[in-house]
């Protein structure tokens, strides 16, 4: 049961009643592991309501266990552990219905500050103030600890199952749909460019929102400013494929290379991997400017990038299949 905070509510059936409010129950205890081993342990407990304790640490006692002297960044990695676990408290500097900031107690509340975020599925989202790093807890099993026997020095992937945001799904698919044409046949640009526009203005705000979390979920939003008009957008898709592959989405090299690809030609460069096609209405379909000798058939294939040969049969295919009178558009996009 979560503790009672009171306020004054519109009056309720003729009465102007003040009528009690439900506040979050932060209680729990909660878990962030790598592959075979549980890094950290966050639990939260109610304080006790007397004298000025609750006051002072917002009426929750957060601890945190972990290897002492490890870290983490936004890329889901721990690295410098030390072979000694360390068990710290911190102090509650603000609550919101589904939000803690914390700052550990040794620190007075004036070091790092924390943030711990309610998710939808009952996990915490643990973010450092300042620095962009997350990570996602699970609720902890039944007795479990922090592990030991940590090796020195490693960066260790941490496991995240981060929640994919459905309306970015839902946007993503439209955009494919709208792309997935028999070849030869012509896209109505009249149609699926303010369909586009509209599309990366709602990524837009769900990026500001902080909305994205998931490999899926940045990777998809790299498709939507992919298909952007101009090259602040194609490298933010890159920006954003890089984000994916951070979450661990390895799908996300290929449109990390084309909106890289796409960026480079938009700023009169030549592109590097090859991914960007042209068909001009009166002239053979073309990659250029595109500077073949910077990155190996090698690194392409790593990328998810065709080798030269191969680029050069779907160059051919492209004016095989062309149809009549098409207007210059690009191809680079799945």
């Amino acid at each position: 049961m979560g503790r009672r905070v009171w306020g004054v509510l519109p009056w309720v059936a003729g009465l102007g009643l003040a009528m009690p409010v439900e506040a979050a129950d932060w209680s729990g205890t909660w878990a962030a592991r790598t592959v075979d081993r549980t890094y950290e342990i966050v639990s939260i407990s109610p304080v006790k309501e007397t004298g000025g304790s609750a006051k002072e640490a917002g009426g929750w006692s957060v601890t945190i266990r972990r290897p002492k002297g490890s870290w983490l960044y936004a890329g889901g990695m721990v690295g410098k552990l030390g072979g000694e676990i360390e068990s710290a408290p911190y102090r509650v500097l603000s609550e919101a219905p589904d939000q803690l900031e914390i700052a550990r107690q040794a620190e007075g509340g004036n070091g790092t500050r924390y943030r711990l975020t309610k998710q939808a599925d009952g996990q915490l989202l643990l973010a450092i103030e300042g620095t962009g790093a997350e990570m996602l807890l699970d609720r902890a099993r039944p007795s479990e600890t922090v592990s030991s026997g940590w090796p020195n020095g490693e960066e260790i992937a941490l496991v995240e199952h981060w929640p994919d945001n459905p309306e970015m799904t839902a946007m993503f698919d439209q955009d494919q749909a709208a792309r997935n044409i028999p070849l030869g046949q012509s896209i109505d640009w009249t149609v699926v460019r303010p369909a586009d526009e509209a599309r990366r203005k709602r990524a837009e705000a769900l990026i500001a929102a902080g909305a994205l979390h998931s490999g899926a979920d940045f990777y998809h939003a790299a498709f939507i400013f992919q298909h952007g008009e101009d090259a602040s957008d194609f490298l933010k898709a890159h920006v954003l494929a890089v984000a994916a592959a951070a979450r661990g989405y390895r799908s996300a090299s290929w449109i990390a290379a084309a909106s890289l690809d796409r960026y480079l030609q938009s700023k009169k460069e030549p592109q590097i991997f090859g991914t960007q096609y042209r068909i001009p209405p009166d002239a053979p379909a073309t990659q250029e400017p595109y500077d073949r000798a910077l990155v190996t058939d090698g690194l392409r294939a790593v990328a998810g990038v065709p080798s030269l040969a191969e680029q050069e049969k779907r160059r051919a295919a492209y004016d095989a299949h062309r149809p009549p009178a098409q207007a210059p558009i690009a191809k680079g996009a799945k």
